[in-house]
């Protein structure tokens, strides 16, 4: 949802803006990647504080049931450890 379009990823960027010197994109599942999967387990978990800045915003508000709750989390990060 971030990565749809030029105008969210814009948003998501900016959210970014006072808290980092260099701001990110979440990264996407590619099917033929074998470690993709983890690498976007990690990403989302990196950019976490800033994903629900950017869902704040009042368009973005019905993607947020997708967001990841407080306890998954914990569950997210073990995964990526194993």
């Amino acid at each position: 949802m971030i990565t749809l379009t030029p105008v969210h990823r814009k948003e998501f960027i900016d959210c970014q803006k006072p808290n980092v010197r260099i701001a990110v994109h979440p990264t996407m599942n590619v099917r033929i990647w074998w470690s993709s999967g983890l690498e976007l387990l990690n990403g989302a978990y990196k950019l976490r504080e800033f994903a629900w800045e950017w869902l704040k915003n009042r368009k973005y508000r019905n993607y947020r049931p997708l967001y990841t709750t407080q306890v998954d989390w914990p569950i997210m990060r073990d995964v990526m450890e194993v």
